[in-house]
């Protein structure tokens, strides 16, 4: 079986040969660990439980499980995705940036129609692997990263030699950003649970023998492997980006995937996780079921979606707060920015999703 910290892409022969000696280590890891395990049984982990700290008063209603009665559900067909999520044209005239980056990495491109047609053709390509809605509405043009105030920090860390983490990176581009303002790709780790994005992402910048930095595919932050003691990547990271990712988990399992974040990084005063979401002015956030993620069963063997939540800047907090009760000093920030509902293409998702109150969410742990 395959190791979950897996490396997929690396650019230059050191860095290759750099990852495939992780690959090795982490499988030698592995099968020390099973063989270990299959002489004597290991006594099952304590579950984290994670309350809310003096300076959270209360834990909102919104982040329980619904009571309402499960329904049977399937997997969302490419129809229906289309019907809810699809936008054809690309938001470069609405985001100069993104139409900058391109140029960026794709001097060969001249003119803005054939920009077009190549970002058609990969998002095409993506949205046949995945049926998301941040592709058929090229929400990934976003560039989360730059959101925040302290993104000249950010960028200013990297270049002095701090690592950075882009967990659920997607295609990278938030990586690549970082590489046209300044920062070198050394310092930057992609990470996805699905590798296939990556192929795309070298198609489209064309920098594969150019991006020094990291890609690793196959990783999945529920499992222990990736960020437990004998992980190259635990306590590695001075910075994690979750940009649109803890969404993509239920309610009652985020603070637990908040604290696997941790795991991974730095215990060292200024580290810290920080990311973006899509919230809602609602104070408790607004809780729905996702219609583009798997079913699964719950305990009557009844198939459910997964609970989806929109988070409020007090359910974020909270959230935080509540992922590393006991570790340390932590200073906690979650802050909401409205969205222009005349902007393709964060029109649809609005309107798709218009009972939320929709606002952007910005959101950051430091360690102190």
């Amino acid at each position: 079986m395959d190791s979950p910290v897996r490396p997929s892409h690396t650019a230059g022969t050191a860095a290759l040969a750099r990852l495939h000696l992780n690959k090795l280590v982490a499988i030698k890891n592995r099968f020390l660990r099973r063989l270990t395990k299959s002489k004597k049984t290991k006594p099952a982990a304590a579950p984290v439980v994670a309350s809310t700290p003096a300076v959270v008063t209360s834990t909102p209603a919104a982040t329980s499980t619904p009571t309402a009665a499960p329904v049977k559900a399937s997997i969302i067909d490419e129809q229906t995705a289309r019907s809810k999520y699809w936008v054809e044209e690309p938001p470069i005239n609405e985001h100069p940036s993104a139409e900058a980056l391109i140029k960026y990495f794709r001097p060969d491109i001249k003119d803005k129609a054939s920009m077009i047609r190549l970002l058609k053709d990969i998002r095409l390509k993506a949205w046949q692997i995945k049926y998301y809605p941040c592709v058929g509405q090229w929400l990934f043009f976003k560039f989360g990263m730059t959101e925040h105030a302290m993104y000249p920090e950010i960028v200013d860390r990297v270049k002095q030699g701090q690592r950075i983490l882009d967990m659920g990176c997607f295609m990278g581009f938030d990586g690549r950003k970082l590489v046209a303002d300044g920062a070198p790709s050394s310092g930057i780790t992609n990470m996805d649970l699905e590798d296939r994005w990556f192929p795309l992402s070298f198609e489209l910048f064309k920098d594969e023998n150019t991006f020094e930095g990291e890609f690793f595919g196959g990783c999945d932050i529920t499992d222990e492997e990736l960020f437990g003691e004998d992980s190259i990547h635990r306590h590695r990271y001075d910075m994690i980006y979750i940009g649109y990712f803890v969404h993509l988990f239920p309610p009652s399992q985020q603070a637990k995937i908040l604290n696997n974040l941790v795991q991974m990084l730095k215990p060292t005063s200024g580290s810290m996780i920080f990311g973006n979401t899509s919230g809602s002015a609602k104070e408790n956030g607004f809780l729905m079921k996702a219609d583009f993620a798997p079913p699964s069963k719950n305990e009557k063997g009844e198939w459910v979606r997964p609970d989806f939540i929109f988070h409020s800047e007090k359910t974020i907090v909270e959230l935080m707060a509540a992922s590393v009760k006991g570790d340390g000093e932590w200073v906690f920030s979650g802050q909401q920015s409205a969205i222009d509902l005349d902007l393709s293409p964060t029109k649809a998702y609005a309107e798709h999703f218009k009972d939320v109150e929709l606002v952007n969410m910005n959101f950051c742990m430091r360690r102190l």
